[in-house]
């Protein structure tokens, strides 16, 4: 059944604050794809337009959202019609770059050990586990 959207973040970059307390400025990459169909290649197009701005406008006027980033790096909006099907189809991509910073706060917990197996889950444990103290 069309109308349908699919949302996805394929990518997310982060750049250091510096040498102070960890922390990182990070633009995600939000793409929402969404596809239509219609009666007539016209029609597609209409649908493709109208979908395109409903999902520009819910992400950039909702306030929550808003409040939680940065800013909005960039957009980028792609459309595509495929009219060799009997009900022609369309397909709408856009995507958002989305900034926001992400603090780690120091908590003064020192990491005292590291515990794990080698091998996979698939394969079962391959070799002893291992196990790493840290001198305090």
């Amino acid at each position: 059944m069309l109308p349908v959207i699919f949302v996805a973040i394929p990518s997310e970059i982060g750049t250091s604050f510096g040498r102070g307390q960890p922390g990182f400025n990070k633009i995600v990459k939000v793409e929402v794809v969404a596809k239509v169909s219609g009666g007539t290649p016209e029609k597609v197009r209409e649908n493709m337009d109208q979908i395109a701005e409903q999902i520009e406008m819910s992400v950039m006027c909702d306030q929550d959202l808003q409040r939680s980033i940065s800013q909005v790096t960039d957009f980028n909006l792609e459309q595509g019609l495929l009219d060799d099907a009997e009900d022609h189809l369309g397909a709408v991509k856009i995507t958002f770059g989305l900034e926001y910073q992400q603090d780690y706060p120091v908590r003064g917990v020192e990491l005292q050990e590291i515990i794990g197996c080698v091998g996979t889950a698939d394969e079962g444990m391959t070799a002893p586990g291992l196990r790493v103290d840290f001198p305090q």
